[in-house]
């Protein structure tokens, strides 16, 4: 079989959302395997034509967009028809967006319409060599097996957890295009919902430095230590499944497949041993750092500078060291 992919993407502000991109890797990865085509829809009221053209660049063969406030206003019960419009042209096999707030909206609203199934939260993508379907692996069980999905009936849908895939720049120039249409004189009528973001910093997946704290800092007053050291670094403060649930920090900040997929540019494990779900949903930090007492750690097999001590006597030098460099 071969297909054609859609993905429904996002702008925030003007730009493109990272997570477009994300959503374009895991496609390059299906290209091998009979995915032919890949197109990317935006809707919005705020995009200019170099904008948009951006997906090309990222292995898109075309990029749809409709430009009306409709979009914005998330009006999905009206917004839906414009995307049901260009699924109708195009004839797309699979249909990815992110598992974002406004995807995991939109994306159960369509598939009810689309009457077809849709999975949830997906973190790999795989085609069957047998009947050609696309195959959806997500966590389940709390994150401890991976289940692989496929649906019976088309368009084949699903999101995708942000952060598990990375862009790859790959230009098909010779079936690129890019249509833009103006339809701003389009009104839902209906009152206007908006995203309300909160702060930047107190988000682990956009995080570019995370420090995150595990069982070897035992409780929760040695998890300042940690918060103390972000501050310093001017990064996030993340925790392991067992940090959470000893209610050392709060579920936003958990890192792993039954928490947040993560990719900030360093990542540092404190006193995290490293089961399988937590490394799943960090290993594609660019650089990772690991303090841990047990010299056969799994994290250390994902770390690019580990040091084997007691994270209680480590982690307090360190942050000795920074304040004195901050008071220089």
């Amino acid at each position: 079989m071969n297909h054609h992919l859609l993905i429904i993407g996002e702008i925030r502000r003007g730009k493109v959302d990272p997570t477009t991109f994300e959503i374009l890797g895991a496609a390059q990865q299906l290209r091998s395997k009979g995915v032919e085509k890949v197109g990317v829809f935006f809707g919005s009221s705020e995009f200019n034509i170099e904008e948009l053209q951006s997906p090309l660049q990222f292995g898109a063969n075309y990029v749809y967009g409709i430009k009306n406030p409709i979009f914005d206003e998330l009006a999905f019960h009206q917004s839906t028809q414009f995307i049901i419009n260009i699924i109708q042209k195009f004839k797309p096999t699979i249909i990815l967006a992110a598992a974002t707030t406004q995807g995991t909206t939109l994306m159960p609203y369509l598939a009810a319409k689309l009457h077809t199934g849709l999975t949830a939260d997906c973190t790999g993508f795989d085609i069957d060599s047998k009947d050609g379907a696309l195959l959806q692996i997500r966590p389940a069980i709390g994150g401890n097996i991976m289940a692989t999905i496929k649906t019976r009936t088309f368009p084949q849908m699903a999101t995708v957890r942000p952060n598990t895939f990375k862009p790859v720049q790959s230009e098909f120039p010779d079936s690129a295009l890019v249509i833009e249409e103006d339809n701003s004189t389009y009104s839902s009528g209906f009152l206007k919902n908006e995203f309300i973001e909160g702060n930047h910093n107190l988000d682990i997946a956009k995080a570019k430095i995370l420090c995150s704290g595990g069982r070897g800092l035992k409780n929760a007053k040695n998890f300042f230590l940690l918060e103390e050291l972000a501050q310093y670094l001017n990064g996030c403060v993340g925790g392991s499944r067992v940090a959470v649930e000893q209610g050392w920090t709060s579920f936003p900040h958990q890192v792993g497949l039954s928490g947040k997929t993560v990719s900030p540019e360093f990542y540092i494990a404190l006193g995290i041993s490293g089961a399988i779900q937590h490394l799943a949903g960090m290993q594609t930090s660019r650089y990772i750092i690991a303090i841990n007492r047990d010299p056969e750690a799994q994290i250390f097999h994902l770390a690019d500078f580990g040091i084997v001590g007691d994270v209680l006597e480590i982690l307090p030098q360190v942050i000795r060291i920074l304040k004195q460099r901050k008071n220089k």
